[in-house]
């Protein structure tokens, strides 16, 4: 696949993802399920962008998740932290 390819594709997802985060702050909808729902689109079911390496794919998997668990953290209020760290503290001890 030819780089200029590779950009068109990345630049478009990464553009689709801003779209689905700004809609879905100004909707009240998570953004991690707007950004599930782009990647569905663009998918293997969607517009058809398949992975035919498997270890290319976990990597990219590993990056999504790292990037989805860091925007969660970053999202959560800390008063829901503390109060959850409590709850799990509590459960831990049992």
């Amino acid at each position: 696949m030819q780089i200029e390819l590779i950009l068109l594709i990345l630049s478009t997802l990464f553009f689709a993802s801003i779209l689905a985060g700004k809609a879905g702050r100004r909707f009240g909808v998570p953004a991690l399920l707007l950004f599930l729902a782009v990647g569905m689109l663009f998918g293997s079911d969607g517009l058809g962008i398949h992975f035919d390496n498997i270890a290319t794919a976990q990597i990219v998997g590993t990056v999504a998740l790292s990037a989805i668990l860091f925007s969660g953290g970053l999202d959560t209020k800390k008063t829901k932290k503390t109060k959850f760290a409590k709850r799990f503290c509590l459960i831990m001890q049992t």
